[in-house]
């Protein structure tokens, strides 16, 4: 089923507009030389992460066929649950391989079913001693032929149902169709993006710390994150770490840290944010 979300604030829509990507926009702050005030305190920020919230899926969806687009399955800002379709290209020959495939089928069947019938004939003719053996083997011989051809049927059956499958994109995961790239009647390439599938229900912020850093972030822990843009501006928000890179990066000297965090009315995509960390000074 497809609904309309009638909840998506335009800072959040501007917001990914501006990202145009899945990576998020993080910059890094590496902290200054501890000063004279920040050793007089027993707890400092040892570091200004910032970065912008963005959906924790974001995905670029494409088509596996070249084909011009015949039809949509969801308009732009409608919600999708997985297996909705969003695009449908041309697709008459494929469709018409099915209906061919089908009555092979149904001919392979009815063939089936007869030389069964005929195979248990000839078993019971020759369990009565009246039928000969080569007249069980000859049913037994045109049954497995049947079989093999009902088989062969099925697979064909298959084949071109996956060509059609092809020419049509599905939703891969619950969302909202934040763009479509193309029109109805536009003409598509193979793997060419054709509709942005976006899950907002939560958001992810990404950044990267310093090596003094390290060991300060484990899996499942809470963070505090203040909130730099919109009207939630200067409040702090509740975060959980879903990752932390397992090494440093040796070009940059950094490493990544992944935060999930619970959207509300005024914490969307697209907002600045800082992460507060807080540390023990040696």
């Amino acid at each position: 089923m497809i609904s309309t979300n009638r909840f998506f604030p335009f800072f959040c829509v501007a917001g990914l507009v501006l990202c145009g990507t899945t990576q998020p926009l993080a910059g890094v702050q590496l902290p200054d030389p501890v000063g004279n005030q920040e050793r007089a305190n027993s707890t400092v920020t040892r570091g200004s992460l910032r970065g912008v919230l963005i959906p924790l899926h974001n995905l670029q969806l494409s088509s596996r066929a070249a084909g011009v687009i015949e039809r949509f399955g969801a308009e732009e800002g409608q919600t999708v649950v997985a297996g909705d379709l969003l695009v449908q290209l041309n697709a008459d020959i494929e469709r018409a391989d099915i209906a061919r495939a089908e009555a092979v089928l149904e001919s392979t069947k009815a063939e089936w079913d007869r030389t069964k019938r005929e195979l248990e004939r000839s078993q019971q003719l020759r369990r009565d001693s009246i039928g000969s053996e080569k007249d069980l083997d000859d049913a037994q011989y045109s049954h497995r032929m049947a079989t093999a051809r009902q088989k062969q049927a099925n697979a064909d059956l298959a084949i071109v149902r996956a060509r059609l499958n092809e020419r049509a994109v599905f939703a891969p995961i619950p969302g909202l169709v934040f763009r479509r790239t193309r029109a109805v009647g536009e003409a598509v390439e193979r793997l060419e993006t054709v509709v942005r599938l976006v899950d907002a229900t939560k958001l992810e912020l990404v950044v990267y710390a310093g090596p003094e850093l390290l060991g300060k972030f484990k899996k499942d822990q809470n963070v505090r994150i203040q909130v730099d843009t919109g009207p939630a501006r200067g409040t702090l928000v509740a975060g959980v770490v879903s990752y932390v890179d397992p090494t440093m990066d040796p070009e940059s000297g950094a490493f990544r840290v992944k935060i999930e965090v619970n959207p509300t009315e005024t914490v969307q995509a697209g907002i600045s944010v800082t992460l507060q960390v807080s540390s023990e000074v040696n």
